[in-house]
């Protein structure tokens, strides 16, 4: 069993600079492999969903929102100071929120 303080859950949410595209797409292989590897104590992923958010049109990438179960915020804003999206320059900004899930089945959760 464990214990609740580890499945706190936060959203994510990154906003990317204006015409970063091409910073976007060179840094996005390893900011999904840098979340792939991030565990917990128990050895289940940090990353328990997530994707880009995209102009009105759906053609074009302009942030990401994604949900990660860490225990604390300073833990959630240790591994988002380390993603590749921030070190590489691709969010303009973000924003780490605490979340519960209430409604729907996300597979992953």
């Amino acid at each position: 069993m464990t214990d609740a303080a580890d499945d706190r859950l936060w959203v994510v949410l990154g906003t990317d600079h204006p015409d970063g595209d091409a910073t976007r797409a060179a840094a996005r292989p390893h900011h999904l492999a840098y979340w792939e590897e991030m565990r917990d104590a128990h050895g289940r992923t940090v990353l328990q969903m997530g994707g880009p958010m995209t102009d009105e049109p759906g053609t074009r990438m302009i942030g990401s929102m994604f949900i990660i179960r860490v225990p604390s915020r300073q833990e959630a804003e240790a591994l988002l100071a380390k993603d590749p999206y921030v070190t590489q320059g691709v969010f303009k900004s973000y924003e780490i929120r605490p979340w519960r899930w209430l409604v729907g089945t996300p597979e992953k959760i």
